[in-house]
Formats: structure tokens, C-alpha cells, sequence
């Protein structure tokens, strides 16, 4: 009867059972070990317990398989590791080991999870995303060409009287245009396409998208094959994305400086903060070459134009909104100085210099209709009068402004 039971458990004579409990716990001591020392310190634990197992024939089998897992427990609790049964001639875990692996990996699981969740809704850590994510969109659509001598090129602007509308099929915002099917179309019908809106516009199905038009008045163009390669090459989506679109990143910004700023929620720290990484990202632009996307043929010929910000546009944009609602937190409007006062050394075109030393007055008008103490109106005029001087030391041109709608 007692055949099928453990090593431990079946009962001979009490020397016997000695041996075989000795024996036995010993070879799971040495499974459990990690080295044969440790094995010969976890021996003698046992030994005692193995003294005990002497021929009881009132004891049952229950009563005997207890006290041979209380002898097992004493050498777990006493060197904190637990014996691993044999299962098929090798040291397999217990089901109650494995559990609690198991569970011990999903709490490691769920901590991390937990960590990695209050960490990424950081308002530092979203804004450092945001600043990286549009400065790499910047180096894509506008390599560094420190220096260049011609002007901007700028799209076809207005587009002849003859030039006829393309409509969009679809309503969302415009996440990407590329350009070779429509070349393609455009070369092999002798075509011009001007788009309306350009990356991070909203576009409505059916109204115009861009236009399109034949250099001879004499010749209508065919819509044959347009509306296909607009849709194919212009991704319209319900919500903005970072793929082309520089304006999301800054206005991404700006709203988080504009939703600092209420007093319901009163935090001008973070919208100085907020106001610093703008300047990050507009001292970058105020060195770069900012075309519009004109793709040409094999011949040189340009076949499609599409609208992009000038730095005016990108200027308005990030230093527009923030002085209407932080105008009366004299921080926020030093710190909005010192982002125009920074874009200014960062570029030598007179034009862009003029346009910051505009929005430098725009914002000392705003705080000065709002800030109440003296002392704070006299450190903002400071801070103007230096950052016009050093604008003004070489009298530029007069800035131009924006032919295209920019509110982003």
C-alpha cells in the first residue's frame, strides 16, 4: 500500500527511514544548493527530523506525509530556498513555485507599467517630445543651407484666370502631400497644379484643394486623371499628425502655455516653460531657408507648388496668443522679450529681424494695459529698449507679411 508514496513518506524501520529521509532530503538539498557546501550545510538540518521517523503503526499516512513536509519547510524557512521535486529524473519547480514566479513577473509588469505612465504625462515630458518631434520635421523639410544668397522661393501666387479648380473628395486635415504621381500627371499633360492649402489645413469634401492650369489660355485642362493622383498623393485625416506639419509642433506649444496661464488653473511657470521651448524651436527657423515645396520636371519646369509658412506666419504663430492671455504675469512677458530678443541674433535677414522687433512691441502694448505695479512695467521696458537697440543698430527693411492664411 505504501509503494506508490515518496521516498520520504514510506516507512520500513526506523533505521531505514533514517537513511532514506536522509538520503533522500539530502539529494533535494543538493538540487536546491548552489554549491556542495551549501548542500552540507542544509544536510544536518534534516537529520533530526529523519531521527523522528521511526515505526508508528497508529500514525496514518496523512500524519506521516505532514511531518515530512514540515521537515521540508524547516530547511526552506531556514536558508530561504524552496526544494524543487523531481519529475522525470529532473528538478522541475512546484506548481505553488511557478505560481508564484508568475505572479512575481506581473507585478514587476504592472510597476513598470505604473512608472512609464506617471512619467510620460509629465507636462516636461510631453513638451520635450513635441520640441524633438518638430525639430526633426524641421531638419527633414528644411535643411541647414546657413548663408544662402538667393531669395525664397515662393509658389505661383495668383494663379492665372484660366486656372481651374480641383475640389477634395474627402474632409479632414491635410497629414502629408507627396509629389511624384502628381509631377508625373502634371509633365505628361503640360500641366501647373497650385494647391490652396497646404500641411495642417482643414479641407471639406468638395471645395478647392488647388488649382490647375495649362501655360496657354487657350488649352482647359483636363480633369482626367488629376482627381486620382490628388487622391493619391494627398493624406487627409481626422486629426493632425507631425509627418510634415512644423505649425502642429509650435501650436502644440503655445496651447500648453495658454492653458497654464488662466487663473483657474494660474501656473506661469509652466507657460516660461513653454515659452523657452519655443524659442528653441523658432531661433532654428530664423536661420533656415524657408521655400515653399515647387517640384519640378526633368526639365526644370515646375509641375507642383504647395503653400508653406514663411517666418512671419511661423513668428504669429508662436507669439501671437500667449501675450492675450499672459500679458498681466510680467514672467511670461520678459520671457516672451527674450524669445524675440534670441531670434533675432540667430539670423542676420533684415526682414526677419523687423518682424521680431514688431512682436516686441506688440507685447510690451499688451502688458502694459495689464500690469498694475510700476516696478514691473519699469523691468519690461528695460528688457525692450535693449532688445530694440540691438535690432535697430543697422536700420532694416520693412518686413512683408503673409500672403496665405497661417491660423494653425
Amino acid at each position: 500500500m505504501m509503494a506508490g508514496l515518496p521516498g520520504y513518506i514510506r516507512r520500513r524501520s526506523p533505521n531505514a527511514d533514517r537513511g532514506v529521509v536522509h538520503d533522500d532530503h539530502g539529494d533535494w538539498a543538493g538540487v536546491c544548493a548552489d554549491d556542495h557546501r551549501l548542500a552540507d550545510r542544509i544536510r544536518p538540518v534534516f537529520t533530526p527530523a529523519a531521527a523522528q521517523f521511526h515505526a508508528r503503526p497508529r500514525d496514518t499516512v496523512r500524519s506521516e506525509r505532514l511531518r515530512g513536509r514540515l521537515c521540508l519547510q524547516h530547511g526552506w524557512l531556514t536558508y530561504g530556498r524552496r526544494p524543487e521535486p523531481r519529475r522525470g529524473g529532473v528538478h522541475a519547480p512546484s506548481s505553488r513555485l511557478r505560481i508564484a514566479r508568475v505572479r512575481a513577473g506581473k507585478l514587476c509588469v504592472l510597476i513598470y507599467f505604473i512608472h512609464h505612465l506617471s512619467s510620460s504625462i509629465q507636462i516636461d515630458t510631453i513638451m520635450s517630445m513635441i520640441v524633438r518631434e518638430t525639430l526633426e520635421v524641421i531638419d527633414d523639410l528644411y535643411p541647414d543651407q546657413t548663408g544662402y544668397p538667393e531669395s525664397e522661393e515662393r509658389c505661383p501666387d495668383p494663379p492665372p484666370a484660366w486656372a481651374v479648380t480641383l475640389p477634395s473628395d474627402r474632409s479632414g486635415y491635410i497629414q502629408e502631400v507627396t509629389n511624384e504621381a502628381l509631377v508625373e500627371v502634371a509633365a505628361r499633360n503640360d500641366l501647373v497644379i497650385r494647391f490652396v492649402k497646404s500641411v495642417g489645413h482643414h479641407v471639406v469634401a468638395g471645395t478647392p484643394i488647388a488649382y490647375v492650369w495649362h501655360p496657354s489660355a487657350d488649352h482647359m485642362p483636363s480633369e482626367l486623371g488629376l482627381q486620382e493622383a490628388i487622391r493619391d498623393s494627398v493624406q487627409v485625416g481626422f486629426a493632425r499628425t507631425m509627418l510634415q506639419d512644423v505649425p502642429f509642433g509650435i501650436r502644440r506649444l503655445v496651447d500648453i502655455g495658454n492653458r497654464a496661464l488662466p487663473s483657474a488653473i494660474n501656473d506661469p511657470y509652466t507657460a516660461t516653460q513653454a515659452v523657452h521651448h519655443l524659442s528653441e524651436v523658432l531661433c532654428v527657423l530664423a536661420h533656415r531657408r524657408l521655400d515653399d515645396r515647387l517640384h519640378r520636371d526633368d526639365h526644370g519646369t515646375v509641375r507642383v507648388a504647395i503653400p508653406f509658412p514663411d517666418f512671419s506666419d511661423y513668428l504669429q504663430l508662436g507669439t501671437g496668443q500667449i501675450p492675450r492671455f499672459g500679458a498681466k504675469e510680467p514672467a511670461v512677458a520678459r520671457s516672451l522679450i527674450q524669445l524675440l530678443k534670441n531670434v533675432c541674433s540667430s539670423t542676420t535677414r533684415k526682414d526677419r529681424r523687423m518682424a521680431a522687433a514688431r512682436h516686441i512691441r506688440l507685447v510690451l502694448e499688451e502688458a502694459k494695459r495689464e500690469i498694475t505695479q510700476p516696478a514691473d512695467i519699469e523691468n519690461l521696458l528695460t528688457d525692450t529698449n535693449e532688445a530694440l537697440s540691438a535690432i535697430e543698430a543697422s536700420q532694416p527693411q520693412t518686413a512683408h507679411g503673409s500672403t496665405h492664411d497661417w491660423t494653425l
